[in-house]
């Protein structure tokens, strides 16, 4: 099985979008629980975000990403149970 590298941010939208369906299943769900099932009333909106530069959590990467190596490769990578892998700040 091959497995294309795809870049972060269609990643990010991904997720995005996965989250938001759940919360609409589960909204939507409760609604006709509840006997409100007329019409959607739910939708999900993939939004851009603008982070300030300056914020703090840009000097202590803390959120792992990307693929785990059995080795340390280099500065910027910590320990996980999966191996060393990639952090970026996460605000």
């Amino acid at each position: 099985m091959v497995v294309t590298k795809r870049p972060l941010q269609i990643l990010v939208a991904e997720t995005q979008g996965q989250i938001g369906y759940m919360i609409e299943s589960t909204l939507d769900e409760e609604l006709m629980r509840i006997g409100l099932d007329d019409e959607k009333l739910f939708l999900t909106v993939l939004t851009y975000v603008e982070v300030d530069p300056k914020d703090p959590a840009f000097k202590n990467p803390t959120k792992p990403i990307g693929p785990a190596y059995p080795v340390y490769i280099k500065s910027g990578y910590i320990k996980t149970i999966k191996g060393w892998r990639r952090v970026v700040p996460s605000p």
